[in-house]
């Protein structure tokens, strides 16, 4: 089976599909037994095969029951069938190539066949591929992962058409081919990253799903990466080219070796799903409630925010930085203080770079010594010698508040990294709250420090390696202010 390089990870998408995973979603969608013959299927990004193999065998098994393999007319037929039924689409013609000669050793080396069929793998982009558009039963596959800045203009555009906003990933589009591609009531089922239950680019693809499918099963993969070269959390999902009635019924795993539990979802829930999946039994969980909080009456809210970006970390905290345009630094991640270069006044504008040259000579070689590395940043506008974007910067100069700092990552609330800071002190990779009181800061530090957050930024389900979970400054906020309101009413 060929491997997943990074060439090919990053620029098409590809991560080949393990068996046990095939079978899983095969088995679940039901393409299995008596049901898979005279029934067209796909797998819309064909990679190495493995899918097309796995249907191939299942039609063998349905199809020879009771007769004989060794007669040539009925393997004849049996040939002609997947010719018919079998389909494939890859861009790549040097994988169409690998296929067929799997296929073709498969039938003569597994199978002991004489009559090898001519699979139909179509060598195009699947995105642009009409001719099994509404003729198929089942569209299955692992479809490419490429985040939007490698999108082609053509892909870009087919995001737009389909009112997609924010960082488009490719395999989105897959889900909107592959549904086209369904007839009424075929099934759909794909294994991709999770990230669509809860992106901005996800939205429009959660409102189809709920409003124009029957979602029949999803498998949360979770921290269970079965792809490991492929820096990304996947789950497993199902449905029926069929609109759903007045209420939802799918089966529902937070983990691929458990079991699926029936979950019902109410109508008033489906507009709050289709700002986050999400999928509990539990009458008494709000996670749905403060994940699609806002604040309708315009009150005065708690803001979270993130920490300083200067894209250059490497530069511009630095332990022995000292003298003028220095400002005490905390990094939120590790809870450890340093020094920071920072070429601001005390209204948070950007200094002169003469100035810097007068009143800090050392800071001023250093900018002159890494200026190559630092003209190269993704700079908002800015000046080559500053910070790469302007968040944070009047607020770590202002002297009548404090600044609360938190970490983006954890296991557990054990994990949480919290410390009330010095005035003018410059936060950097993770979040901080800033209030006149410290002890308002303290009550926060409290809120968040409980199982009740820890639980909640689990479900969130933004999983990284190790077993941690990454938050954003909204997740924060969203938590905060629905506690806020929550205690306030009560």
């Amino acid at each position: 089976m060929p491997n997943n390089s990074e060439n090919e990870i990053k620029k098409l998408g590809k991560v080949y599909t393990p068996p046990y995973i095939i079978a899983r979603i095969l088995d679940d969608s039901g393409y299995k037994g008596n049901n898979v013959l005279q029934k067209h299927v796909v797998d819309n990004s064909a990679g190495d095969g493995e899918f097309l193999l796995e249907f191939i065998r299942r039609y063998k098994k349905a199809f020879f029951k009771g007769k004989d393999k060794n007669n040539i007319q009925i393997q004849k037929e049996f040939a002609l069938e997947i010719e018919t039924y079998v389909h494939g689409i890859e861009i790549n013609p040097d994988s169409i190539v690998i296929i067929k000669d799997r296929i073709k050793k498969m039938f003569i080396n597994e199978f002991y066949f004489e009559i090898v069929p001519e699979i139909d793998i179509k060598q195009n982009d699947t995105l642009f591929e009409k001719s099994l558009d509404e003729k198929m039963d089942y569209v299955f596959g692992n479809p490419p992962y490429v985040r939007r800045k490698n999108l082609s203009d053509d892909d870009a555009y087919i995001a737009k058409e389909n009112n997609m906003s924010g960082m488009v990933d490719l395999y989105l589009l897959f889900f909107i081919k592959g549904k086209k591609m369904l007839k009424p009531n075929g099934v759909l089922g794909y294994i991709t990253p999770n990230s669509y239950f809860y992106t901005q680019s996800g939205e429009r693809l959660r409102q189809i799903i709920l409003t124009e499918t029957t979602l029949l099963e999803i498998i949360d993969m979770g921290h269970n990466n079965p792809f490991k070269n492929a820096d990304t959390y996947t789950a497993i999902t199902i449905f029926k080219n069929t609109p759903m009635g007045k209420k939802i019924k799918l089966k529902y795993s937070d983990d691929f070796d458990k079991k699926s539990e029936k979950i019902s979802i109410s109508q008033e829930d489906i507009e709050k799903l289709t700002k986050y999946f999400y999928f509990s039994n539990d009458n008494n969980d709000n996670f749905l409630d403060i994940v699609t909080y806002e604040n309708e009456d315009n009150s005065e809210e708690i803001k979270v925010k993130n920490g300083a970006a200067s894209n250059a970390d490497w530069f511009f905290y630095f332990d022995d930085a000292k003298g003028v345009y220095t400002q005490r630094a905390y990094k939120a991640s590790t809870a450890k203080f340093t020094r920071a270069y920072f070429p601001y006044d005390d209204n948070g504008d950007v200094v002169k770079l003469n100035d810097i040259k007068e009143y800090n000579h050392d800071f001023f070689e250093k900018l002159k010594i890494d200026r190559p590395n630092l003209e190269n940043r993704s700079l908002q506008k800015r000046n080559w010698y500053e910070f790469a974007r302007s968040q944070g910067i009047k607020d770590f100069v202002d002297t009548k508040v404090f600044t609360l700092a938190i970490n983006n990552l954890i296991k557990d609330k054990n994990d949480l990294k919290m410390k009330i800071l010095p005035k003018k002190t410059v936060v950097y990779s993770g979040f901080y709250i800033q209030n006149k009181s410290k002890t308002f800061l303290n009550n926060i530090m409290k809120l968040l420090q409980t199982d009740d957050f820890s639980e909640y930024v689990k479900k969130l389900g933004k999983h990284k390696s190790g077993g941690y979970y990454t938050y954003s400054s909204v997740d924060v906020a969203r938590f905060i202010n629905y506690k806020l309101r929550e205690g306030k009413n009560e």
